[in-house]
């Protein structure tokens, strides 16, 4: 697909938000720290860990959320056999439509942990089952056993766009900085029989945010580290980007996209645009506040557009991103007001320039968002959520789910 003017890509509104449930309890496990994956045939899956709280109490054993979408009844997938953590699980589709879930876990065993233990586990590999609606789950198996290493899965987002096959890489996962050992990023991909694989990027300093993606065997790998100081001189986490055209097997040096130096940045997202525009978005630290930075390159990654900032409300988090059809970037974050004591989602968009920033769903608090960019041009956005007038002590959160459709399609 070519880039088109933006305006044959007209949205409509976002769905009534909904929570996802059985259709026969009407009622479901949580699934937080969310990820959200749709087929060519328009099937969504959603995954997500089952923590009901973060305080004393124990976490539930296997707490894996896992669902397939339906307004008339979600249906739970179960999950795969054996005493897993499922920790930060993420969902992934091959060129065959199967759904691939990946998990990270601890060394030694998921033994029991409380909620307030739950985000500061070490987590040294990672592991992988697919899903068939006629057989359920396959066998677990690892894909990486980290030697030592404690990964920063936390950290590790899946694309959220569509992208043409195959994908040499789906997501990478940030080697933690802040323990002794190898620097860089654990990239995962599928293989030629649509079977995940994963590999070490090595990094000159310690990587604390990763993002990744492919079109075809052309790779895009950004993410946030100082910058060498023997070059630099004292920096914190700056932008770089490092390609690949030949799935990941090599890697050409990276290139310094944005140095920090004293002004951090902070979760960093790579997409690539239908047009093949190499759009990077992430957090910085500017003039006492934070403002989420854009730039993009039509040449691969050479050469960089003048940083375009959007000034965000103070305390905005998650920050999720999409690009469409049209080439149009999509931004979705959780906003904090303090003034009322509640999340809400706001949204924003940037053809040539930044929207304005749209507050959504004011009935609700909401935190925790994930985007996805459905191939069907669809925007996909999960959430927790609860009714904003509910008091604290009372109100429980739920998973919520919400669409954004085009209004008018795109041409191809």
């Amino acid at each position: 697909m070519q880039q088109r003017d933006s305006s044959v890509c007209r949205y409509g509104n976002w769905s009534s938000p909904r929570a996802i449930h059985a259709d026969s309890s009407r009622s479901a496990a949580p699934a937080v720290f969310a990820s959200l994956a749709s087929t060519r045939e328009g099937t969504v899956y959603l995954v997500g860990n089952d923590i009901r709280n973060y305080g004393p109490a124990l976490v539930p054993a296997n707490p894996l959320s896992a669902w397939e979408l339906d307004p008339r009844g979600d249906r739970s997938l179960g999950r795969p056999a054996g005493t897993f953590r499922f920790a930060y699980p993420r969902a992934l589709i091959d060129s065959r439509d199967r759904l691939h879930l990946l998990w990270g876990e601890p060394e030694g065993g998921a033994k029991p942990i409380r909620g307030n233990e739950w985000r500061d586990e070490s987590l040294t590999s990672i592991w992988t089952a697919v899903y068939d609606s006629a057989h359920g789950w396959s066998v677990p198996r690892p894909i990486f056993e980290g030697r030592n290493l404690k990964l920063a899965w936390h950290n590790m987002l899946v694309p959220v766009h569509s992208q043409a096959e195959p994908r040499h890489a789906a997501l990478a996962v940030p080697i933690d900085p802040y323990r002794q050992g190898e620097d860089g990023m654990v990239l995962v991909g599928f293989d030629s029989d649509d079977e995940l694989i994963a590999s070490v990027v090595p990094a000159v300093t310690p990587v604390a945010y990763a993002s990744v993606t492919s079109v075809g065997a052309r790779t895009f790998l950004g993410f946030i580290a100082p910058a060498p100081v023997e070059r630099f001189g004292s920096d914190r986490n700056s932008v770089f980007l490092q390609t690949s055209s030949d799935g990941g097997a090599t890697w050409l040096p990276p290139v310094l996209v944005s140095r920090s130096g004293h002004a951090a940045a902070y979760e960093l997202k790579t997409l690539v645009a239908p047009d093949g525009v190499v759009h990077l978005i992430w957090e910085q630290e500017h003039g006492g506040s934070r403002v989420f930075r854009h730039v993009q390159s039509s040449d691969d990654g050479q050469t960089w557009s003048v940083p375009d900032d959007l000034e965000p409300p103070p305390s905005a988090y998650f920050i999720q991103a999409a690009v469409d059809a049209c080439g149009t970037l999509h931004l979705i974050w959780e906003h904090q007001d303090w003034s009322v004591d509640r999340a809400h989602i706001d949204y924003a968009t940037r053809g040539e320039h930044w929207s304005g920033i749209s507050h959504l769903f004011p009935s609700l608090t909401v935190n925790m968002p994930v985007l996805h960019h459905a191939h069907d041009g669809r925007l996909l956005l999960a959430f927790q959520g609860r009714p904003a007038d509910a008091p604290d002590e009372t109100a429980q959160n739920v998973t919520m789910y919400t669409e954004l459709m085009y209004a008018q399609r795109p041409v191809k």
